[in-house]
């Protein structure tokens, strides 16, 4: 134990990505701390049973996202801070040895280079320490960061050295730490915000954030249902022509019934539209059907009337007796 803690931030921690898309492991390390803010990160990784650059890594996420705040020496006197600018001549000096070592030792020459290429610039010292340091000390192949850097530059058009070990940090905190896992990932969150895109001009919501509702019911009709703009816009249409208004529950119920019956394509999907228009048709049918049948069992039937019967019968009423 250290004599150093952490505190930990949970106001308005619910409305942050970094808890919303937290994995298990994230929020195991999080809870650990926060029962134990002055344990050591080799207590934690015992403790938990995850390694100490997992620990390390959830660290870094939270701590960037403000609900882990340093306030003494603690956890942070073991993690390593890419983040911290702060260093004295003799630390630069040491760094740029270690880092030249770095590169003869691992040959990351072709790295740099490339990294320069991404950035457009000559790096320096420190950001060659960095970017070097997620191979050597992350166990990131040269080829991930490369990968992870260019999407980086395709969705920002600011990439910093910081923005890559962020996010690398992040990656590795839910165990993305291959180039294959890292090419799936990047196919999913590109999918998904093209999903989103779709679905944003679909229902005409622009100029402001997806509520939670809305974002997972997208993200189950496009990414759990398979389901494309065209199948979703169906189901708008007949929701509106059902109810006179937009329902995202009356669509989900829609889809979902889809979904179960099997139906892939929009030819699928119209065509349990139309099955269901019949099933309905023969459904009133047999009701009204069964109304007029129950209507004519209650009607008094008049056809066996014997009008002379039933003079004779009222004369008895009259004079007690029948004529002869």
């Amino acid at each position: 134990m250290t004599d150093g803690t952490f505190k930990v931030n949970l106001a308005g921690i619910c409305e942050l990505d970094c808890f919303r898309d937290a994995t298990a492991i994230e929020l195991k390390v999080l809870l650990a701390i926060a029962s134990d803010t002055s344990a050591t990160v080799s207590e934690l990784s015992e403790r938990l049973g995850i390694s100490v650059a997992r620990v390390k890594a959830c660290i870094t996420l939270f701590e960037e996202s403000g609900v882990l705040t340093k306030e003494s020496d603690s956890l942070l006197a073991e993690v390593e801070y890419e983040f911290d600018p702060a260093k004295n001549e003799k630390d630069n000096n040491d760094s740029s040895l270690e880092v030249a070592r770095s590169i003869r030792e691992y040959d990351l020459y072709e790295l740099n280079c490339e990294m320069e290429h991404i950035f457009e610039k000559t790096l320096e010292a420190r950001e060659i320490e960095r970017i070097t340091s997620l191979h050597t000390k992350k166990g990131l192949s040269p080829e991930y960061i490369l990968t992870l850097a260019a999407h980086l530059k395709d969705k920002s058009q600011t990439l910093t050295v910081e923005k890559i070990v962020r996010e690398a940090a992040k990656l590795l905190a839910k165990e993305i730490d291959t180039l294959e896992e890292l090419e799936i990932y990047i196919s999913e969150k590109n999918d998904e915000i093209a999903g989103e895109m779709e679905m944003r001009r679909l229902f005409g919501i622009y100029g402001r954030t997806l509520t939670k509702s809305e974002r997972d019911h997208f993200k189950r009709w496009l990414h759990e249902y398979g389901y494309s703009a065209m199948i979703i816009g169906e189901a708008y249409d007949v929701t509106v022509a059902a109810i006179n208004k937009m329902s995202l529950s009356y669509i989900n119920t829609i889809l979902t019934e889809w979904h179960d019956a099997g139906c892939k394509t929009l030819e699928e999907c119209r065509a349990k539209i139309n099955t269901r228009k019949s099933d309905n048709i023969k459904k009133a049918n047999n009701n009204s059907q069964k109304t007029k049948k129950s209507t004519a069992a209650e009607t008094p039937k008049y056809t066996d009337f014997n009008s002379e019967d039933a003079l004779l019968r009222a004369l008895e009423r009259s004079y007690g007796e029948s004529d002869s």
